[in-house]
């Protein structure tokens, strides 16, 4: 869920949006001109768009894509203009955009009638020739021009932010510039995604520009002062003033018109924390380790093997990690503890805040709390350091404060997507880190390497080359991770949507297919496509879809294939490189921890499993199949947390709770539980610093905010929280060894067993572009919610059956996805009331008096949805509501054979409810399953079989930001 910047930056923005697309025509032959001030580019208008020709190459712009609220694009056709200077776009939701070429010959108008509800706004995709990689330049703004990389990096984003300008200039020297409305600019470097361009993406979106039905852009100068001295022509409607935005924090960062514990309204109270810091530290008495955190001289005790490196033994049944001293080493991580994520985007909101660095002064003192020295990406965390110790921010004194800090509270490493600074290596500090893979991604969606991509081994040897032998003898190292909750689960069904020319495993799966079948009419025969192929050669180009269960069946072998190419090639390599370190696996998410597939492969050629395991109350069953489906290797919990919004600035998390105290105490519920466990080996918390009020920057307007830290925005401690945490972490050896018992936080909440306790979800923001296609890649990276055999509540056993649900919302639907194993899948032939006889979703939902039980009131809900085709058609039913509402939903059969996923919008006129941050409502959701004749069992997520007619153990959601 919450990975780090390194690794999910280009979510920042990821609409789904259609093409506004720059795309050059070669250049006629001949010698390329030398770099000389550029011509104004002559335009025209054609049936696709707006021609740029700058003389030496011609583009094309054509119209922008109209993006669905709800995700996708609304199809539209064109008409041209008799005179050619201008064209009618009519769209299905019954909007019309008219774009015309002005007599000044360089202003393209834009003029739509009134936007309609499912709509956010107009989607403008640039892409650019990868040749412009090789001496290139652009300009986001009316800043410095900067040169293409010429190689790509380690993040797909190269630029962003909120600008009303994007600039070209091609390696020969000739270019132009775009002067469009204030929006948001991505430019992206598509060879992440084995693509050939680059793509500068902008969105406008209908609730900035509120109220006006009018646009230009302007195609003129590279030179920033002469493009936006450009007039376009009177808007044939002048648009509105710009609305003003509601002040969200303080000073300091902080909310504003929210009262809460250690709140703070001058510079005085950060100074004054110096000295109370000190006090605070040295009042601590952590237990003594050895220089790594193990514990001492337990290698002499328990003959553990001292071999300069972290690794894996066994004492006796138990797992454990051995430091490089030899001694035991139970993991009490954070993640990550020097602070990357503390950053907030404020351009293009700048009303937002009640303060930012204005002057030329307050600009040279806030410097380093700019991302990369200048706005419009700012850390009030940052700020306030600067108040407190008045100097700029400095990443390794601050990395060793941290240090300090965490050791006295007894934890003994920091965990995933951290600093890893000098001075934390210095002070010996333990840490998990990635390997190196080198390998461009299957798709974008599901973010898994293609290990079949062309020369793989080598550009794979190549990046550890370059990314790992620095480190291979590093002893602080205690393991590297694959990668972070890539959807691997996604791979049967997007592998054979793709072309073999672009992506290796498509033109693998092909391969497999040509050697299984030899003949491709007994291919057509068994997948039996829309349209039959002629030659696998033609297959290798042609999206596929599985709609057959020999499809399903070779998917399944390919799935297999897949894996075990994925994971031994990188042992394989990574071993050649460094024969010191461990491999942790690749912080998987529950859902996507149920492939039995996957789990087989990864626990071949890993030394520990990592699971990003987000919970209440500890599900041992759920971990143990973990443990024995990957042939008995260590688990590592490897990320989690809890937040308080009661008590804190920000919101709460993926798992909240009442109070700061709470979370210590779930806290130690957590640690100690899975303590216990002889296959655990440690955890890693999420993390160390507070996330923004205002969200993380590159989520865009809308990133996560939670209380997720154990040190607020304004650098203190949550010492209710932490007086807990150091209980467990002072005193886990004996609990490790099984001479103390763990500590049980005796909540109903955290209690494994149906209706044991009201549990909580939150349902944060959807992201732009959502589809309805049974697939979780396009879905917020909050975890989902486990449902375990320990929910039986009807049937004499579970079987098979368990499920992982997600929720999100936005102003017209609440969002449903699930992943259910089941090894009698989609087996439903009813229809209406009748639904949950068979394999069927169960969703019970309350908008009103949610702290009352006993029987149904009029206003609640009980939501059917069949988890089958049979009737020909996807079948669901709301129980409880006066008028019909139409559902839209998706059921995909896992390639295994051995579950399915759901994904459904739910509209709120269904719900009877108005969508609103912080909306809390009764919720619960039931698992049927039927094995053949009839519903054999159900699980149930919080509440009881009688959930249909009594209310009083449904669980709660929550819409959160």
């Amino acid at each position: 869920m919450k990975a780090s910047m390194k690794f999910i930056l280009g979510a920042l923005c990821a609409f789904a949006i259609g093409c506004f697309i720059l795309q050059a025509q070669p250049a006629p032959p001949g010698p390329q001109p030398i770099a000389t001030a550029a011509p104004a580019p002559k335009l025209s208008l054609t049936e696709t768009g707006v021609v740029i020709d700058t003389g030496t190459e011609k583009f094309t712009l054509p119209t922008p894509s109209l993006v669905k609220a709800a995700g996708g694009n609304v199809a539209g056709t064109v008409t041209m203009a008799t005179d050619g200077k201008s064209f009618v776009e009519k769209f299905t939701n019954g909007m019309q955009l008219t774009v015309g070429l002005e007599s000044d010959g360089k202003t393209i108008t834009y003029e739509y009638t009134a936007p309609t509800s499912d709509v956010r706004g107009f989607g403008m995709n640039v892409n650019i020739p990868i040749e412009y990689g090789n001496g290139g330049k652009y300009g986001l703004g009316a800043g410095e021009m900067k040169t293409f990389p010429a190689q790509k990096g380690k993040d797909e984003v190269v630029d962003k932010g909120d600008y009303g300008m994007f600039r070209l200039q091609s390696p020969s020297g000739g270019g132009f510039g775009i002067k469009m409305p204030s929006g948001w600019n991505k430019l992206q470097d598509d060879r992440q995604f084995n693509g050939s361009k680059f793509e500068e993406q902008y969105l406008y979106l209908f609730a900035t520009y509120n109220g006006q039905t009018y646009f230009s852009i302007t195609v003129g100068d590279m030179d920033p002062k002469i493009l936006a001295a450009t007039q376009a022509p009177t808007p044939a409607i002048p648009p509105p003033p710009k609305p003003v935005v509601k002040k969200l924090v303080d000073q300091f960062g902080q909310p504003l018109g929210k009262d809460y514990p250690g709140k703070i309204t001058s510079d005085d109270d950060l100074k004054n924390d110096i000295a109370a810091d000190k006090a605070y530290y040295d009042s601590l008495t952590p237990p003594p380790t050895d220089i790594y955190g193990g514990l001492p001289d337990s290698g002499a005790k328990y003959n553990l093997k001292k071999t300069g490196f972290f690794h894996v033994e066994k004492m006796g049944e138990r797992f454990v990690f051995v430091d490089p001293a030899g001694n035991l080493f139970f993991e009490l991580g954070l993640c990550p503890i020097a602070p990357l994520e503390d950053y907030t985007l404020t351009g293009g909101r700048r009303d937002a805040f009640e303060w930012l660095p204005s002057t030329p002064e307050e600009k040279a003192q806030y410097k380093s709390s700019f991302q990369g020295g200048y706005e419009p990406i700012f850390s009030f965390f940052r700020a306030n350091i600067i108040r407190k110790y008045g100097k700029p921010f400095d990443d390794e004194e601050q990395s060793g404060i941290a240090t300090m800090r965490i050791r006295k509270w007894g934890f003994n490493a920091e965990g995933a997507f951290g600093g890893d600074t000098k001075t934390m290596a210095s002070m010996n500090l333990p840490y998990t880190t990635f390997v190196p893979i080198g390998l461009p991604v299957v798709s974008s969606e599901c973010k898994v390497r293609d290990p079949f991509t062309d020369d793989a081994e080598k550009k794979m040897d190549d990046a550890m080359t370059k990314g790992l032998d620095p480190h291979v003898n590093d002893p602080l190292i205690i393991g590297f991770y694959l990668g972070n909750e890539e959807h691997f689960e996604d791979l049967p069904h997007l592998v054979p949507s793709l072309k073999g020319s672009k992506v290796g495993a498509k033109k693998r799966l092909v391969q497999m297919l040509q050697e299984k079948y030899k003949d491709i009419a007994k291919f057509n025969d068994a997948w039996q496509p829309k349209t039959p192929a002629q030659s696998f050669d033609e297959l290798s180009e042609t999206p596929l879809a599985i709609t057959t269960q020999a499809a399903s069946d070779d998917m399944k072998d390919f799935q297999d294939l897949f894996t075990d190419a994925f994971y031994g090639m990188v042992a394989r390599v990574f071993h050649k490189h460094d024969p010191n370190h461990l491999l942790i696996g690749s912080r998987w998410q529950p859902g996507t921890a149920n492939s039995k597939i996957l789990l087989k492969n990864a626990g071949k050629y890993m030394d520990v499993i990592s699971v990003n395991y987000y919970t209440y109350g500890i599900e041992k069953d759920f971990l143990q199949k973990i443990h024995d489906l990957t042939g008995g290797k260590p688990l590592l919990m490897s990320e989690w947390h809890y937040g308080s919004a009661s008590d804190a600035a920000t919101g709460g998390a993926a798992k909240s709770v009442k109070s700061q105290t709470e979370r210590g105490m779930a806290y130690r519920n957590y640690v100690e539980t899975v303590a216990t466990l002889p296959y655990v080996v440690g955890s890693e918390w999420f993390s160390y610093l507070d996330e923004p009020v205002t969200g993380r920057f590159f989520e865009g307007y809308n990133g996560e905010s939670g209380n997720v830290g154990v040190i607020s925005g304004i650098d203190r401690p949550y010492k209710n929280a932490v007086a807990e945490m150091m209980k467990t972490n002072y005193d886990i050896y004996p609990v490790v060894l099984g001479t103390r018992p763990p500590f049980h936080y005796d909540d109903p909440k955290f209690n494994i067993g149906p209706g044991g306790g009201r549990k909580e979800v939150d349902a944060p923001m959807a992201l732009a572009g959502m589809k309805i296609d049974g697939q979780a890649s396009d879905w917020p990276g909050r975890p989902g919610e486990h449902i375990s055999a320990g929910n039986l509540v009807l049937g004499p056993d579970a079987g098979t059956l368990e499920a992982d649900f997600k929720l999100c919302w936005d102003a017209e639907n609440l969002y449903l996805f699930v992943q259910v194993a089941d090894s009698t899948p989609m087996i439903n032939p009813n229809v209406g009331d009748k639904i949950w006889a068979g394999d069927a979703l169960e969703l019970f939902i309350g908008p009103d008096n949610i702290d009352e039980g006993g029987e149904l009131a009029f206003t609640d809900r009980q939501i059917l949805l069949s988890c089958s085709k049979e009737t020909g058609s996807v079948q669901y039913y709301i129980g409880g509501s006066p008028t019909t509402a139409k559902i839209n939903m998706e059921v995909v059969k896992n390639v295994t054979g051995d579950g399915y996923a759901v994904e459904a919008a739910i509209p709120w006129a269904a719900l009877n409810m108005k969508p609103e941050e912080g909306k809390e409502f009764l919720f619960d959701i039931g698992i049927d399953d039927d094995t053949g004749h009839s519903r054999a069992r159900q699980l149930m997520w919080n509440g009881i079989s009688r959930n249909s007619g009594d209310r009083s153990k449904w669980g709660v959601a929550k819409l959160v930001k």
